[in-house]
């Protein structure tokens, strides 16, 4: 299982579990690479300086916690063999329909997952995406910080 996995694999199992539920949601997801799973402190905290985090160390999920694992990726979704352009520019309209869409279909996928493995190790985690922090199912309008790559796992305590 996941949880279970040293860190340098931890972050590719993440994604590549979630796709191997199922055989319909892998045809559908446009292939994506993982930008970035594990931090240190150091990376962090610079993350942190030059505003592309919103967490100093200690807080972050990308950070390697007491347990040995991060609990944070950033995923790029790839459309037709390229990545999805999200300079300013470009990043409108149909490519944010697109990063939406791979989106809730991996918030789903993990959905469906997670709560399998919560009825099997009675551990509760959700999926967490950076367009939608407070997970209310309103994206965007009503946060001040839009991180469209990052993806978390936030363990709930049953």
């Amino acid at each position: 299982m996941f949880i279970g996995l040293p860190v340098g694999y931890q972050q590719t199992f993440l994604a590549l579990s979630i796709l191997a539920i199922s055989p319909i949601t892998i045809k559908v997801i446009p292939l994506f690479k993982i930008r970035e799973g594990g931090r240190s402190w150091g990376k962090q905290q610079r993350f942190f300086d030059l505003g592309y985090s919103k967490l100093a160390p200690p807080k972050g999920n990308h950070l390697i916690q007491p347990d040995g694992y991060a609990y944070a990726a950033d995923l790029e979704p790839y459309i037709n063999g390229k990545p999805i352009a999200t300079d300013p520019e470009s990043f409108k309209g149909v490519q944010m329909a697109q990063f939406a869409f791979f989106l809730g279909i991996l918030k789903e996928t993990a959905d469906r997952y997670l709560n399998d493995y919560y009825h099997q190790t009675n551990q509760r985690f959700v999926m967490r995406l950076g367009i939608n922090w407070d997970q209310d199912a309103e994206i965007l309008s009503d946060q001040d910080f839009d991180d469209w790559y990052h993806v978390e796992l936030v363990r709930e305590d049953a």
